[in-house]
């Protein structure tokens, strides 16, 4: 599952076409750091797979303000979950 939502996000943010984006991406090494969150915090699967569904349908639908809504809403739900803390 790691691996297919590290690919869900790249490819929405190559999709944005924004180069800054796209940098900071890279430089955060967020692919590495959301694989990491799926190992740790251990969410529940279903939930991360119906999240990407509706972003991604929002986009196909050319609803930037719902999509810019759900990815907002994705991005806080994981800022919300408890935190291990390393060991």
């Amino acid at each position: 599952m790691s691996t297919s939502s590290s690919t869900f996000h790249r490819v929405v943010v190559e999709a944005s076409e924004n180069r800054l984006l796209i940098r900071a991406w890279e430089a955060l090494q967020i692919e590495a750091r959301t694989s990491i969150a799926l190992m740790v915090l251990e969410p529940d699967l279903a939930t991360v797979a119906e999240d990407h569904q509706q972003l991604l349908q929002d986009m196909l639908d050319d609803d930037v303000e719902r999509a810019c809504r759900h990815a907002r809403e994705h991005q806080l739900a994981y800022a919300q979950l408890p935190h291990r803390p390393h060991q």
